[in-house]
């Protein structure tokens, strides 16, 4: 059985982090998620209010997920449905917009230029792993659900 109380929790800190990456394209500290446009200072004190909090509630509340999703499957199955839903999706954004998104923030922030000493292996590893985009945060979740189930299934086993 769903949890509304989950549900609605997941959608308000959605709302929070679509708030704040619209917020940051119009930052005027510089940060680079602009793209050199110009800020509206106004909009600042906004995205400081939200920034701190979006990311944590993000993963308490898949923790919570994790927590009422493992209660109802076995190990096998939790694992099977995270690959499904999380490393796959992870996988096919990196091949399809990851590294295409990541070459274009690396070229207009001029990061290329700075890592031309590198091997193209190395630069491309770099591409695939700097966090561009959810990636990361599916990456995380991922890596995440495992070491949260093999914990909870010795939990279960000294039980």
């Amino acid at each position: 059985m769903r949890k509304t109380f989950v549900d609605n929790l997941r959608s308000f800190v959605i709302v929070l982090v679509l708030i704040f990456h619209v917020i940051a394209t119009f930052n005027s500290n510089g940060s680079p998620l602009n793209f050199n446009g110009k800020g509206l200072a106004y909009m600042d004190a906004i995205g400081y209010m939200i920034y701190p909090w979006f990311m944590i509630l993000l993963f308490a509340v898949s923790g919570m997920v994790a927590k009422y999703a493992l209660e109802k499957r076995n190990l096998k199955n939790f694992l099977h449905e995270r690959t499904r839903s999380l490393f796959i999706p992870f996988i096919c954004y990196q091949v399809l917009l990851g590294i295409p998104v990541s070459m274009f923030s690396f070229k207009i922030n001029n990061i290329e230029e700075s890592l031309r000493e590198l091997p193209a292996i190395a630069i491309h590893i770099i591409r695939v792993v700097n966090g561009m985009g959810p990636s990361w945060f599916m990456i995380q979740l991922f890596i995440s659900s495992l070491i949260f189930a093999l914990f909870n299934d010795g939990k279960k086993r000294q039980s």
